[in-house]
């Protein structure tokens, strides 16, 4: 029990420090291989973080262009679009949904100034709540991973301190996937995550953690 609570004590400190890091910024403009992106203040900057990077690369490490472009894609937690924007790009259509009005606003600037107005829908909504069962072929999100407690200021972090808001994200939307979902895991969510192993795709160690991607099939 003193052991629970001191891992939680200092996932909150962790949570805490990463907020002004990843957060808070002037606006800044981003180029990924062609593709121009612009992050707002008060927007988390995915240029900053491994977990961002890591998913993108594991989605386009195991789907091919070629299937890509047949696929409807649904990223949850869109932020600026680091992930929707690019999918945007090689996929039949993409749904990027977000809680944030900021997040939605700063996705909706990115999707203009790339072209992708007929490829792309933006919803604000809290993650997949609004859609169908088996309305896509493949969900991407990049959620709170940290077990520590699901308050307003820590809420882009924060998966609650028994991971309640992260198990039920991952739960309902893998029921409105046709094939799967695609999310990230640090090594200070769980102590054991031996029962995803077999789901991992890509993994990278960090000053502080090792994140991994993982691919759980519906």
């Amino acid at each position: 029990m003193v052991l629970k609570a001191f891992r939680i004590f200092i996932s909150i400190i962790i949570a805490l420090l990463l907020i002004p890091l990843l957060l808070i910024h002037d606006v800044r403009y981003r180029k990924l291989n062609g593709i121009q992106l612009i992050v707002l203040p008060l927007v988390f900057d995915p240029s900053r973080s491994y977990s961002s990077i890591i998913l993108l690369l594991s989605i386009l490490k195991t789907i091919s262009l070629h299937r890509l472009e047949r696929l409807i894609i649904l990223d949850v937690g869109c932020g600026s679009g680091f992930l929707s924007i690019p999918l945007g790009k090689f996929a039949k259509y993409v749904v990027a949904v977000d809680i944030d009005d900021r997040s939605i606003i700063n996705t909706l600037i990115n999707c203009k100034i790339n072209g992708l107005d007929l490829k792309m829908d933006i919803v604000k909504a809290a993650g997949c709540s609004a859609f169908r069962d088996q309305s896509f072929d493949f969900i991407v999100t990049n959620p709170p991973y940290i077990p520590c407690p699901y308050i307003s200021l820590l809420k882009s972090i924060c998966c609650g301190v028994n991971y309640k808001v992260l198990r039920n994200m991952v739960n309902l939307c893998i029921r409105k996937s046709k094939s799967g979902i695609y999310f990230t895991l640090s090594s200070m969510t769980f102590r054991n995550k031996g029962d995803l192993t077999r789901y991992r795709v890509l993994c990278t160690r960090t000053p502080i953690d090792e994140i991994c991607s993982y691919l759980l099939k519906a």
